[in-house]
């Protein structure tokens, strides 16, 4: 997102050493929404004749086809190349589901269904795996949730990382269908909020920290001092820049209150976390 003009020029025309060409990845640079003059710099850079031993590679996380942008979006959308590819949900996805079974020539009753798409969910490679699993195990008979149970492992450590990123991200719609899911697939209350609080603590240490160090604040750096895995500081760091100090105080004790009261009262944790989720986006 803060790519420089001159490491990008570097890596173009660099002469490829024991190869025709070099392949370079270019990731989120229309996320950090370029000037149209940078974008021109960039598109003049690829068009010079140097740069045709190189294959530029822009790799967007999430790009909206409505966003206008310049001259080098422009080029990069028209390039026979471009692929868009996006999550399946809902119908969709129930109906990619029932089609790649039948290509395994096994059958999914609706609860077999609808337990592999709540554990696996929009994970096409891995659910590929699983339904040539089933094919194997049922041999010809349909495929009961029982089966699914046997043989999917449902990935609750994704999914929950999933559930705190979008909750990182300020995406509630999506939270909230994680939440659901997670609930769904009979992970406890007191674990989610166990997760969810952990993930609080390090955006509220990393907000600590990226005030005391204005100047160093790479996830590297910030993963050595807190003492973070590099993939989770990378995350996070990310992420902080979306919430104020006051407030992630304010929901980080709201955590433990209700972490408290699953504890030690009749109250309905489920509901406890719906509410603080709710409550922590903008209307």
């Amino acid at each position: 997102r803060r790519l420089k003009l001159e490491p990008l020029e570097q890596a173009l025309l660099t002469v490829p050493f024991l190869a025709t060409k070099r392949l370079v990845v270019v990731e989120e640079f229309f996320a950090g929404k370029p000037t149209a003059a940078a974008e021109k710099q960039v598109l003049a850079l690829l068009q010079r004749p140097a740069a045709e031993t190189a294959v530029a590679v822009f790799w967007e996380g999430e790009l909206p086809p409505t966003r206008q942008g310049g001259p080098l979006l422009a080029y990069v959308r028209a390039s026979p190349y471009a692929e868009q590819f996006v999550r399946l949900t809902g119908s969709a996805l129930a109906a990619w589901y029932r089609e790649q079974a039948k290509r395994h020539a096994v059958a999914l009753d609706p609860s077999a269904l609808e337990r592999l798409t709540d554990w696996v969910g929009d994970d096409l490679w891995r659910a590929d795996g699983e339904l040539a699993k089933l094919a194997e195990y049922c041999q010809g008979r349909p495929a009961t949730a029982g089966d699914v149970q046997l043989l999917t492992v449902s990935d609750v450590e994704e999914n929950v990382f999933a559930l705190t990123d979008a909750i990182g991200q300020r995406r509630p719609g999506e939270a909230l269908q994680l939440l659901h899911d997670q609930q769904r697939a009979g992970v406890s209350t007191l674990e989610l909020v166990a997760r969810i609080t952990w993930h609080c603590r390090n955006l509220l240490l990393a907000k600590v920290w990226l005030a005391d160090h204005p100047k160093g604040s790479t996830s590297w750096a910030m993963a050595q001092a807190l003492q973070l895995h590099p993939f989770v500081a990378k995350k996070t760091l990310g992420q902080v820049t979306n919430f104020a100090l006051p407030e992630l105080e304010s929901r980080y004790r709201q955590l433990l209150a209700i972490d408290r009261a699953a504890k030690s009262s009749r109250t309905n944790p489920a509901a406890l976390l719906t509410l603080w989720l709710m409550a922590g986006f903008p209307r």
